[in-house]
């Protein structure tokens, strides 16, 4: 769990000897305010106001993840702070997060923590 968390933490967030550009940062609350829709690159791109590749590049190397990765993180973040609360099923955190397919979101989660959302929840890292 801490590798885990210290490796969200190093792709999410900026590195500090770089000022993050405007765009970044608009595109960065965009995918936060909207990370339970389905939302593409594209849209993420429009919210910076940049081209789909230029932006996807710049992104990643402002942030050191691409955009869709991003996105999962921020996802996979939620879904990891909503499974402490025992009144909420993984089938309603799923689409809580923006995971429409509860199997997707099964095997997202253990690619990115190494444990199912249940045996997450049940070895009381989530608390």
């Amino acid at each position: 769990y801490a590798l885990t968390m210290h490796l969200a933490r190093a792709i999410l967030a900026p590195p500090q000897e770089e000022t993050v550009p405007d765009a970044i940062q608009r595109a960065i609350a965009f995918c936060e305010t909207h990370m339970t829709e389905n939302i593409s690159v594209g849209d993420i791109a429009g919210a910076a106001d940049m081209s789909r590749y230029h932006f996807s590049r710049l992104f990643k190397r402002v942030t050191g993840a691409s955009p869709a990765a991003y996105v999962q993180e921020l996802r996979i973040r939620e879904s990891i702070r909503l499974l402490s609360d025992p009144r909420l099923s993984i089938t309603e955190i799923a689409p809580r997060c923006g995971f429409r397919d509860l199997n997707y979101f099964c095997r997202v989660f253990r690619n990115a923590t190494g444990l199912s959302p249940g045996h997450y929840r049940r070895s009381g890292m989530s608390v």
